[in-house]
């Protein structure tokens, strides 16, 4: 390849599905909105490439893009919780409540909470309470306005002597809770 002046370069935005545009500078760039995927051409636009954070570029956009990421850090995480390894991960053990949807109890004798992510089309409150059967010390709450999505990492843990139990006011909402 011949070296290519990047001088006034252009940014274009669109879905992964849509054309990427030819007959633009090099250096240009085309974020697919619905993957966060960014990618750069040197060529005019003929071919694209992903182009990573601090200028560094791959061709992999299913594995190095920030949501892939997230999922092989985040099933890296699960699969570590759910089977015996040794190391590090071994020794945090967390378990995922799954997706819940109604009153809970997550678990049944004390424990902590490290994370809980939440969403709903309906305004919703959401509490975890320091029992099995919602009788004892609410421990943490939020009250979140309709169509909200929201990821609490908990550093340190809350830390229930009784057992954890999730009370929601909703039975459209779909909540997830790390603990051990």
């Amino acid at each position: 390849m011949t070296v290519r002046k990047e001088a006034t370069i252009e940014r274009y935005i669109g879905l992964s599905t849509d054309a990427k545009p030819t007959g633009v500078p090099p250096g240009s760039t085309f974020l697919e909105y619905d993957t966060q995927t960014i990618y750069v051409t040197h060529d005019g636009g003929t071919n694209w490439v992903l182009k990573e954070p601090y200028g560094e570029v791959k061709a992999s956009p299913t594995t190095n893009t920030i949501l892939g990421r997230l999922k092989a850090l985040l099933t890296d995480i699960v699969l570590a919780a759910g089977t015996n390894q040794t190391g590090a991960r071994s020794k945090c053990a967390l378990l995922n409540s799954g997706v819940l949807s109604a009153d809970t109890a997550v678990k049944s004798v004390a424990g902590e909470v490290y994370w809980l992510t939440v969403s709903d089309t309906t305004a919703l409150s959401v509490e975890l309470n320091d029992s099995t059967d919602n009788t004892g010390t609410d421990k943490w709450a939020i009250v979140l306005p309709a169509n909200a999505y929201a990821h609490f990492i908990f550093d340190p843990p809350i830390e229930f002597g009784t057992g954890i139990y999730l009370d929601v006011s909703t039975a459209t909402c779909k909540v997830v809770i790390g603990y051990k």
